[in-house]
């Protein structure tokens, strides 16, 4: 069987991140959120320090990391992954991650339906929908950090930590232009990381699990798209199966050494 490198306990980890944002939303419907004071206080010091020129350019830098864009971004780096690797697997797992953060997303402003911040504490565009968590930081946290696992597959673990950095960054980053503008409070944004984070760690190893499973059920010219490599995700295994049934036999490619004649 195939794990994900470094993170073979990562849908245990999913769960019990999602469990705490969980939580932290039943506290805030039943109106005791550790969260509160921070929150009035994080959305005080932004409206305060808030200048006209800033609120014009993070206006238009925060749509880049709307629901709309981040698809398109999923999009162009599933494509650059199957181009890359001629194998649809790494593509698939960033394509899944951003697609169940933004259905439990989805499903936790519904279950509780929490209100932004006042409209005259919002900036540029006005927004009622529910709050909790930010849609625009769930998505861009499952992205990057989907992208940073991705990409460092099979490398190094300082590799690995310097491209988890960036991308919660990048995560930050997008977490601030929503504060500044007044839009979410700072405990939606914290949700909202965490729910892109559980889905981007979780998410990956149960998708490469599911498709070794299915593998032999797969019509034969699929499989090699479809079928993880192992020269990104190491068998547990001697000699693991490449086409159901035999053992793998080196071959020369992008991610595997050429054989020695």
């Amino acid at each position: 069987m195939f794990v994900m490198p470094h993170i073979n306990k990562s849908p245990a980890v999913g769960l019990v991140i999602v469990g705490l944002v969980v939580a932290v939303g039943v506290a805030t419907v039943l109106h005791h959120n550790p969260f509160g004071a921070v929150d009035a206080s994080v959305l005080e010091w932004m409206v305060s320090h808030r200048s006209s020129g800033g609120i014009t350019v993070i206006a238009g830098v925060t749509g880049l990391f709307g629901p709309v864009w981040v698809v398109a971004w999923t999009a162009i780096a599933a494509v650059a992954f199957i181009l890359f690797d001629r194998n649809a697997v790494r593509a698939i797992t960033v394509v899944a991650s951003v697609a169940v953060a933004g259905a439990l997303g989805a499903i936790l402003k519904l279950v509780f339906d929490r209100t932004r911040p006042p409209f005259v504490d919002q900036a540029a565009t006005f927004e009622a929908s529910q709050s909790f968590p930010s849609g625009h930081v769930t998505g861009t946290t499952a992205l990057v950090l989907g992208l940073a696992l991705a990409v460092t597959v099979g490398m190094t673990r300082r590799s690995r930590i310097a491209a988890i950095v960036i991308a919660m960054v990048v995560a930050a980053f997008a977490a601030l232009t929503r504060l500044y503008l007044g839009l979410h409070w700072f405990s939606d944004i914290l949700a909202g990381i965490a729910v892109g984070a559980a889905a981007a760690i979780a998410v990956p190893s149960v998708v490469v699990a599911v498709l070794v499973a299915l593998g032999p059920h797969l019509p034969q010219r699929t499989r090699p798209y479809l079928y993880p490599p192992t020269s990104l995700y190491p068998p547990t295994n001697p000699s693991p199966p490449t086409s159901f049934g035999h053992p793998e036999q080196p071959q020369e490619g992008r991610h595997s050494a050429p054989v020695a004649s």
